[in-house]
């Protein structure tokens, strides 16, 4: 009896679940995304969507994922809002469920397209119900760790699907890859309806001491429950008067552009110009997210132990570090430094991404998190789908180097970005927490 009682006063940790499932619905998202990274370098999927030898097609398809992805997080989110995250999240997942049966059906390179729309669709809209998950239920004090633990799944399914998507193919073709990506799709579906609320109030199984712990944390912010629901334009406007957001969205946009550019045509690049074989190929294609996995998680852990201003100034110099790693990966003679290089420029462009994410909850109120979220993640894919085609023109042209410089540009642009991020007119802050105060 004893016992009983004192677990019942223990808190639950029911928001750690949610970072659980929030990692698994991300890991399935990546697979579903990336795994056409690894379909280009298949000459059978080029053949029989008749783009082999079109390396300008062959960047359409990440560009139409990408515009559609951007165009539905910014347009979408806030008509969707007052469904709650919960409904909407398995609302997406439900719709980038069908574009896959459309892309494990597809002859052509029009119904290919059609498939990645219908992705970037699904994923655009249920992207950003994770950072509003995270406002709701997470303290201030937890979230550059609990974004970690979503956003790291990024990197770990990246990194599993080159090597799966290759084996499928080998074993049985491209369509199944496919197939088996529709059946995977369900998972993350039935764990948000069954298994999460829209806060954690509504949730049956946290008690009263760990409802007590998120409040506390969640009231530090300023919010009011009983203000009247905004429109598109109105929420805009609250998370648009911000400076401070808008060099985030640019960084955003810079680094978003370069990771786009080496995750689509990397594959490609080691096979043809470096000459590695597949099984190579998929083991160095998979580095770049094996070393962002990593930097993920100790970006996470420092978000919450230093200033966000110093995580900050962190980031500048990684950029800088993005930048000249590309450089070097294209004059190298040496295949496999060349292949490091360009995997260590992934991964120092991707591990702001659980950083960016607790830089908008900051200095956004809770009421608009969700749509400030989906502006950001849409307007940085919009200019990141420029990324791929750029690739595919600058191979057509039949230099690989020439499209590998211009991510390095963007690398250095966002190391501007970041360091005016620092300068002491930005750490001022009225309203919510600021970068300085952390």
């Amino acid at each position: 009896m004893r016992e009983t009682l004192a677990e019942s006063l223990k808190p639950t940790r029911q928001r750690v679940l949610l970072t659980i499932i929030l990692f698994i619905g991300v890991f399935v998202a990546y697979m579903d995304r990336g795994n056409v990274s690894v379909l280009v370098a298949d000459p059978a999927f080029l053949n029989d969507i008749g783009i082999a030898g079109n390396p300008v097609k062959i960047g359409l398809i990440m560009t139409s994922y990408l515009v559609a992805f951007g165009l539905s997080s910014i347009i979408i989110p806030p008509f969707v809002s007052f469904l709650g995250p919960r409904k909407v999240m398995v609302l997406g997942i439900f719709v980038w469920a069908i574009s896959l049966v459309v892309g494990a059906t597809a002859f052509t390179f029009t119904s290919i397209l059609v498939s990645r729309v219908l992705l970037g669709i699904g994923e655009g809209v249920s992207y950003p119900q994770s950072a509003v998950y995270i406002k709701n239920w997470i303290p201030p004090q937890e979230r550059g760790r609990a974004n970690t633990g979503w956003v790291v799944g990024q990197s770990i399914s990246l990194a599993v699907t080159t090597p799966v998507i290759a084996l499928f193919i080998a074993l049985s073709g491209w369509r199944e890859s496919y197939w088996a990506l529709v059946v995977l799709a369900f998972v993350p579906m039935y764990l948000f309806w069954a298994h999460t609320s829209d806060k954690p109030r509504d949730h049956k199984k946290v008690n009263r001491q760990e409802l007590e712990y998120i409040e506390a944390g969640l009231s530090v912010e300023v919010t009011s429950g009983n203000e009247p629901r905004l429109g598109y334009k109105e929420r805009f406007f609250v998370f648009a008067k911000e400076p401070r957001y808008w060099l985030i969205v640019m960084w955003f946009m810079l680094m978003n552009f370069n990771s786009f550019g080496i995750q689509t045509w990397l594959p490609s690049y080691l096979k043809v110009i470096r000459g590695f074989s597949w099984g190579q190929m998929g083991f160095l294609a998979s580095l770049p997210f094996v070393f962002l996995m990593f930097f993920k998680i100790g970006t996470g852990w420092i978000t919450d132990k230093v200033s966000r201003n110093s995580v900050v100034r962190v980031l500048s110099v990684f950029s800088l570090l993005a930048a000249a790693c590309i450089y070097g990966a294209v004059i190298t003679q040496n295949n496999y430094v060349s292949a490091v290089l360009i995997a260590l420029s992934y991964a120092l462009c991707g591990m702001g991404n659980a950083v960016i994410f607790v830089l908008v909850q900051d200095i956004v109120p809770a009421k608009v998190v969700g749509s400030a979220v989906g502006f950001l993640t849409g307007s940085s894919l919009l200019f990141a789908s420029l990324s791929p085609v750029i690739m595919g023109y600058a191979i057509k042209l039949g230099s690989y180097g020439a499209g590998l410089f211009v991510l390095a540009g963007a690398s250095m642009m966002a190391a501007v970005i970041t360091f005016i991020l620092t300068l002491p007119r930005f750490q001022k802050c009225p309203e919510n927490l600021g970068f300085g105060s952390v």
